[in-house]
């Protein structure tokens, strides 16, 4: 399946537009490149991008955990909760050194392992 160049940049103006509450259609073929699509995925496709478009996203009353690197993109969400406070009543936020690419590799996973088994810890007491 190949995806149109600009795909990225359509999802996330779709996943933008549907956090704040407004409605966008986006059709397979925005995305997808029709002649690599095979016949039979065309359908499923079509499902899935109805209901993500349908999806209305709501708060939950649960405590959330968000691991997020310190270092930020220069583009993009430069909340310290990215946005989950809006969808959950506890939101604990967990800075770990590195970049989104490089929390999940040492030495940064280590911090990050630090930070959950303590939050783990937290639970079981």
């Amino acid at each position: 399946m190949i995806l149109n160049r600009s795909v990225g940049r359509k999802l996330r103006y779709q996943l933008r537009r549907l956090a704040s509450g407004q409605q966008y259609k986006v059709e397979v073929y925005d995305v997808l490149d029709a002649n690599q699509v095979k016949t039979q995925n065309i359908e499923l496709m079509r499902t899935v991008f109805a209901a993500l478009q349908d999806y209305i996203p709501s708060r939950c009353s649960v405590k959330l955990t968000l691991f997020r690197a310190k270092t930020r993109p220069l583009k993009g969400d430069s909340s310290r909760d990215l946005g989950w406070s809006r969808f959950v009543d506890d939101l604990d936020v967990c800075s770990i050194n590195g970049t989104h690419d490089t929390i999940l590799h040492p030495p940064n996973v280590n911090e990050l392992a630090k930070q959950l088994t303590e939050r783990l810890d937290r639970i079981s007491r």
